[in-house]
């Protein structure tokens, strides 16, 4: 088979034989087919129905998650995603920094997937992450310290009424997204 490549591509595939990584142009696409079918997989996994298994780093099961996020209950999807914080953590109640930090990526990026998916991008860590970005790119001179981008954001996101921070159980969810 006779397959042209872009000057760019062979330069690449050039850089990463002589990086010592791969001995071949074969090697170099056979990796790359191995991460588009990884990559291809995931999005397969988190697009299924609640039925289908979600890609996990430890074997959590999201289901009660997907079933929540499926009908729109915000609230009970939070309490699952909580609960899946808590099984991580070996603990109720209290998820520390370091488990926040030893959480699999896997499966923090499954969950956002999710949130953003079920709640058409209303929701998610990603979503989160981009108005923090926001907040931080478009107010620096005004916000130039971190608790003022905190509760900047926490405004922004409905954490905080009357420039004052709300208890977890006081937070509203609303059930009347539009996309």
């Amino acid at each position: 088979m006779n397959i042209s490549l872009s000057p760019e591509l062979e330069q690449f595939i050039q850089q990463q034989i002589q990086s010592g990584k791969y001995s071949s142009p074969d090697e170099v696409f056979t990796e790359a087919l191995d991460l588009l079918k990884q990559r291809n997989q995931e999005k397969v996994d988190i697009t299924t129905q609640a039925n289908t298994i979600v890609r996990s780093e430890k074997g959590m099961n999201h289901t009660r998650l997907i079933n929540f996020l499926q009908e729109g209950n915000w609230k009970a999807a939070n309490k699952a995603n909580q609960y899946i914080f808590w099984m991580f953590a070996n603990s109720f109640f209290e998820v520390t920094e370091e488990d926040v930090t030893n959480f699999p990526c896997k499966d923090l990026r499954t969950i956002d997937q999710l949130w953003v998916q079920y709640s058409n991008g209303h929701f998610g860590f990603s979503v989160q992450m981009k108005i923090l970005q926001e907040i931080q790119d478009k107010e620096k001179s005004q916000y130039n310290n971190i608790d003022n981008i905190r509760d900047q954001f926490g405004n922004q996101v409905g954490w905080r009424v009357n420039n004052e921070w709300i208890h977890h159980s006081d937070l509203k969810f609303g059930n009347n997204l539009s996309s």
